[in-house]
């Protein structure tokens, strides 16, 4: 049975999803912290994390220190409040 092939290409993009109503945290690297909410600070409690509209979160990213930029290591990450949840196990 032959196999499929699939060509790569340099070019290629994923399709973007729909902009999500799901609240978003904030994850900063150089703190070790969740961003509270209005950019006040940071918090080790996921509950006291500050919740975000995405592109304002996807914002906070983009411009925290260096952004995001290629070989260097992010300072800051939006994730999604239910993707948190998930990954820590709570149900």
């Amino acid at each position: 049975m032959a196999e499929a092939v699939t060509e790569h290409t340099d070019d290629y993009v994923p399709a973007r999803e729909a902009p999500s109503a799901d609240p978003y945290l904030v994850w900063s690297n150089e703190h070790n912290a969740w961003w509270r909410g209005n950019r006040c600070g940071y918090t080790k409690f996921i509950d006291q994390a500050g919740r975000y509209e995405r592109s304002e979160a996807l914002n906070i990213c983009r411009n925290a220190r260096n952004g995001w930029r290629d070989g260097e290591t992010v300072t800051e990450i939006p994730l999604r409040l239910i993707d948190a949840v998930e990954c820590m196990g709570a149900e």
